[in-house]
């Protein structure tokens, strides 16, 4: 079908969003200072640079961070606070610097 790739991306875009209100209203309705949606996926099979090859033939998977929702203000600060506490938060902390800096916030 011509064009559905576009509406398939809004309807992907429609989901995030509806995502990460569902993660949103969780932290705001709660005690909750985060949360986390996580996915299981398929690692993938490819070739690096070298040759190498990633992955396995045997199904492996990976756990991927797809959405997150921090309540209050994020900033370095907030992140540098959570370093130090429980490894779920200094994860959290990782994953959210990564957005943050490298992909920017949206």
């Amino acid at each position: 079908m011509v064009g559905s790739g576009s509406a398939d991306r809004s309807k992907e875009a429609v989901g995030m969003v509806a995502l990460h209100e569902a993660l949103r209203t969780v932290c705001l309705n709660s005690d909750w200072t985060y949360s986390v949606f996580w996915t299981i996926r398929p690692r993938p099979r490819v070739r690096g640079g070298n040759g190498c090859k990633v992955g396995d033939d045997n199904g492996s998977l990976m756990l991927m961070w797809e959405d997150g929702f921090c309540k209050g203000r994020v900033t370095t600060e907030c992140l540098e606070e959570i370093e130090g506490e429980d490894p779920v938060r200094k994860a959290f902390s990782k994953m959210f610097s990564y957005i943050i800096m490298e992909k920017g916030w949206r």
